[in-house]
């Protein structure tokens, strides 16, 4: 029997991003098949608030990336880093139930 290659830390990660969008893409199908109710509701809507909704949202977007930007311009990053943190803080904005606000 031959030696088992150890694995690395880029197969690791690879193999964790996987199963992460394979459990959100699973729990994603779930909800819309069990909220039929909901997704209803939710194409009943006028398309011109969803159009409206778009712009307001790469709006605040382009805005939290510019405050962002100043906030962690001390720190020399990266633009992947500076993504990794913009994407950390607007997500943990969104699930914790304390805001953090901008400084999160």
């Amino acid at each position: 029997m031959g030696h088992r290659k150890p694995y690395s830390f880029n197969n690791i990660i690879f193999l964790l991003k996987t199963i992460i969008t394979i459990i959100v893409i699973g729990l994603l199908i779930w909800f819309v098949l069990s909220n039929k109710e909901v997704i209803e509701k939710i194409r009943n809507v006028n398309i011109k608030y969803f159009i409206l909704l778009i712009i307001f949202s790469i709006i605040d977007l382009i805005i939290s990336g510019f405050f962002l930007k100043t906030i962690v311009k001390p720190f020399k990053i990266d633009l992947k880093e500076h993504f990794l943190v913009s994407s950390a803080s607007t997500f943990l904005n969104q699930i914790i139930p304390i805001r953090g606000g901008d400084g999160m």
